[in-house]
């Protein structure tokens, strides 16, 4: 009994294993993942090879992933725009920004391990720390406890410092009315250079509202600091859209 209780449990590992090596699990594991897509934001289809993966173009976009998928060696993905990011006061240059992206990374390996699968996607759609390092600015900060409570003076505060902000994107249904103005959120920017704690206290409705808010778990900071240590505090962003 001792001998066959041995076996089934190897059995499980082994299977563990190759479901981790899955490509199709792996691919599938980004979606609903919010991610900056570089370069690439004015083209609807994209088509590259894992070796190739350096884009040409000047248009950043900050996307959602909604579908993935995994065909005959190709990663496939149905990408939705949610704003555009700018890395500390650098240009971000976006002509006819695409709603929709489709894109395809091609020439793995019918069984790509996960980890060379991954660094390969993240090539192409960036966390903000990726994009971050791409454009020259350093941010290393492991993300804190959501849960941070924010501190007040005295002693005085340094004020945080926007690393990464994104710009909501504006809706096609917001387009239709006319709507524009500010969507207006109260939030804490945590130890951690994150977003934490957002309250929506100014709606423009339209799906405005909801891009804001996704588009804030992106946003990076050099975090307050009082004295010697880095602190949370609270703060109120503004993100304004209008028809352009």
């Amino acid at each position: 009994m001792l001998i066959r209780r041995c076996s089934l449990l190897l059995i499980a590992i082994f299977a563990a294993g190759a479901s981790a090596q899955d490509p199709s699990a792996t691919v599938a594991s980004l979606i609903g993942q919010d991610l900056i897509l570089p370069h690439a934001g004015e083209q609807p289809r994209l088509r590259l090879r894992k070796s190739a993966t350096r884009i040409a173009g000047n248009c950043d976009l900050a996307v959602v992933v909604q579908d993935a998928g995994w065909k005959s060696g190709a990663a496939q993905f149905t990408l939705q725009t949610i704003g555009m990011p700018v890395a500390a006061d650098q240009n971000n240059r976006c002509r006819f920004p695409q709603n929709v992206i489709d894109l395809e990374i091609a020439g793995f390996a019918p069984a790509e391990a996960a980890d060379a699968l991954l660094a390969a996607v993240h090539q192409v759609l960036q966390t903000p720390e990726e994009y971050l390092a791409a454009k020259g600015v350093s941010f290393t900060l492991p993300p804190g406890d959501e849960d941070q409570a924010p501190v007040r003076p005295p002693p005085p505060i340094t004020v945080p410092k926007v690393l990464l902000r994104v710009e909501g994107a504006y809706t096609d249904l917001a387009r239709r009315v006319h709507q524009k103005g500010d969507v207006r959120v109260s939030l804490v920017i945590g130890a951690d250079g994150r977003v934490h704690h957002t309250r929506l206290v100014q709606s423009l409705g339209y799906g405005l509202d909801e891009n804001a808010m996704r588009d804030l778990r992106l946003w990076r900071f050099e975090p307050a600091r009082q004295g010697d240590r880095q602190v949370a505090v609270e703060s109120t962003i503004a993100m304004h859209f209008d028809i352009r």
